[in-house]
This record gives C-alpha cells, sequence and structure tokens, in this order.
C-alpha cells in the first residue's frame, strides 16, 4: 500500500510532465520466489507498479518516462536476465536507465 500511496501522489506530477523520472530498485529477476524477495521487486512486479501508475496518471502518460533502475543484486547472470526482462515486459514504453557508477546521465 506504500507503493499506491507514492503513485497517487506522483501521477499529476507525470500527467503533467512536471516528473521526469523516478528512481526505484529492482533486485531479483522473476524467478526469484516471492518468501525470498524480502521486499525487493522483480521485472514483473515493477512492470505491475508501473501500469498502476500509469492508470492514476492517463493512459500514454509513461510513454518516454524514465525509470532508473537500481540495486541490481548479483551474480552477473542475474543482473542480465534483469535487463531482459524489464526490456520484454516494457510495455508501456518507458525509458529505462541503468545508471553505471562515475558515468553521468540526464534526465
Amino acid at each position: 500500500d506504500k507503493l499506491n500511496a507514492l503513485w497517487t501522489a506522483v501521477a499529476p506530477l507525470v500527467k503533467n510532465k512536471q516528473l521526469k523520472g523516478i528512481f526505484i530498485e529492482v533486485s531479483f529477476p522473476n524467478e526469484q520466489p516471492d518468501q525470498f524477495l524480502f521486499g525487493h521487486l522483480t521485472p514483473n512486479y515493477l512492470m505491475k507498479e508501473m501500469h498502476v501508475l500509469e492508470d492514476l496518471a492517463g493512459k500514454g502518460s509513461l510513454n518516454n518516462f524514465k525509470v532508473i533502475i537500481t540495486h541490481l543484486k548479483p551474480p552477473a547472470k542475474n543482473i542480465i536476465k534483469i535487463k531482459e526482462q524489464l526490456k520484454t515486459q516494457n510495455d508501456l514504453g518507458l525509458k529505462i536507465i541503468y545508471p553505471e557508477q562515475g558515468k553521468n546521465f540526464e534526465l
């Protein structure tokens, strides 16, 4: 319910193009059992949440919206899998960004 409260608060900002993007963690691939998520997100859960935000902000409001993914947990094969799953499941046209330490990126 905490994410729902957040989405409700920021939906008007998304709708009015006042929010450039969000930072959010996706720590595990979809295969991680729910009992071992410990509150972290998978690509499936992130996309479900992004659909909730779009429902509140309006159809198409997340097209090209920047989502900066943080806290990807090793090993490297999991990180690769998370990125592949997010790419495959991105049916909202999100601009998914993976920040790299020491490198600049723009919102």
